[in-house]
């Protein structure tokens, strides 16, 4: 992947003040096509199309923030994926760091000019899997068929 391309980005917030500052800096991204989405829920009904994820763990719809840590670990298997969230349980953010998050970033300190270096070295993580297994891994990874996704 060229780093000129048009990579669409799911956004994945419920926090008004962590959505705006995090879609402010991604919005200003050259070749960033944004979505977003507040709840897990939501954002498993618009994956499809995406090629990179950035995530709090503190959804609203997810009771435990481990549930959300295990499904973000499986997509981050096949998707890049930054995490960015104010988790301070040191084993999620290991769980996520092995799985293969591009990065997991402390959102109360973390700098615009930050998220978009991480977002950056996500962009230029090649694409592991064909079409196909793209489907197969999104299923794998319990996320719902929808025609929102494609799947």
């Amino acid at each position: 992947m060229v780093a000129c391309d048009l990579v669409a980005v799911l956004l994945i917030e419920d926090d008004s003040q962590g959505e705006t500052k995090a879609g402010r800096a991604l919005a200003a991204m050259p070749g960033i096509i944004l979505s977003r989405a507040s709840t897990w829920s939501m954002a498993t009904k618009m994956m499809g199309s995406e090629e990179l994820f950035v995530a709090d763990l503190n959804l609203p719809d997810v009771l435990d923030v481990r549930q959300t840590a295990e499904s973000i670990c499986r997509l981050a298997k096949d998707f890049p994926v930054v995490v960015f969230s104010d988790c301070d349980e040191l084993e999620i953010r290991r769980q996520c760091m092995q799985a293969g998050c591009v990065d997991f970033l402390k959102k109360s300190v973390t700098s615009p000019a930050a998220l978009v270096a991480a977002v950056g070295r996500a962009k230029t993580k090649t694409a592991r899997y064909s079409m196909d297994s793209k489907v197969i891994k999104m299923t794998e990874a319990g996320i719902p068929e929808t025609r929102a996704n494609g799947v």
